[in-house]
């Protein structure tokens, strides 16, 4: 056998194990679910993702904001946030509504972000989280009270 055909041989090879494996990973759900937490690719993950959290302090402008949370009282109908411009490309939040009531919850990114597009809820939960991308330019936040129940406090995380 030549060495040409056995290179051949090889590549036919690798590609019909690459085949079989996702074969195999689509039939058993999630591809993350089967990682090691402890892998290097799990810890390149965790780096990535800690680098794109977003800071209140400094990407939340907003009268409503205390530390890293939003207090709405009762009697304030809206909650705009202002996500400043800054030098990390992409920023990620998750908000979590605590309270009784529901909120409308509108995003406007940038004009200058072109990729970015606007986002509408019309019915931001209890409970159920929201998980929010901010691309560098930023945009304005905008939480609309839907009833008037009580305080609520929306945690950023």
């Amino acid at each position: 056998m030549t060495p040409a055909r056995f290179l051949i041989l090889l590549a036919v090879l690798v590609l019909v194990l690459f085949g079989v494996s996702l074969a195999v990973r689509s039939r058993t759900g999630d591809p993350r679910a089967n990682q090691p937490t402890d892998s290097w690719v799990s810890r390149l993950n965790k780096r990535f993702e800690e680098g794109q959290r977003i800071d209140p302090e400094k990407d939340f402008n907003s009268t409503c904001r205390t530390g890293r949370q939003l207090v709405i009282p009762k009697a304030l109908g809206q909650c705009t946030v202002t996500v400043p411009v800054t030098s990390r490309s992409v920023r990620r939040a998750q908000l979590t509504l605590k309270g009784a009531d529901q909120f409308r919850l509108e995003y406007r990114p940038s004009p200058e972000d072109a990729e970015a597009v606007p986002l509408k809820i019309n019915a931001f939960k209890p409970d159920k989280p929201v998980k929010l991308v901010f691309q560098k330019n930023g945009g304005q936040l905008t939480l609309t009270r839907l009833g008037l129940a009580a305080d609520s406090i929306i945690k950023i995380d």
